[in-house]
């Protein structure tokens, strides 16, 4: 994976959001929990970034183990999960043209 983008969480510890930049975190929720894309944002000052913000239990914990690679996770689901992102990330551009 590439560069860590900034994440915030907030939240109970029974359902949180949790926003990143990080595309293939993002992936990884998806594909490990039953996590929801609540939200997606393309920030345009200087660079553009995109944020996904997510909605479901123990994301935290998830975004920790992947950090510190420990985080494990069904490739093939994390593939088509990764390119879900990229396919929002490509119309969300699209639409802005």
């Amino acid at each position: 994976p590439g560069k860590r983008g900034p994440f915030y969480k907030k939240g109970s510890s029974m359902s949180e959001v949790f926003a990143s930049s990080d595309i293939w975190l993002g992936a990884y929720f998806l594909s490990e929990t039953d996590a929801e894309l609540v939200d997606v944002q393309v920030s345009r000052t200087g660079r553009e970034t995109v944020f996904f913000s997510f909605r479901g239990e123990k994301l935290t914990q998830l975004a920790q183990d992947y950090c510190q690679k420990q985080a494990l996770a069904n490739v093939a689901e994390l593939r088509d999960k990764l390119n879900f992102l990229r396919d929002l990330i490509y119309r969300s551009k699209e639409q802005k043209s």
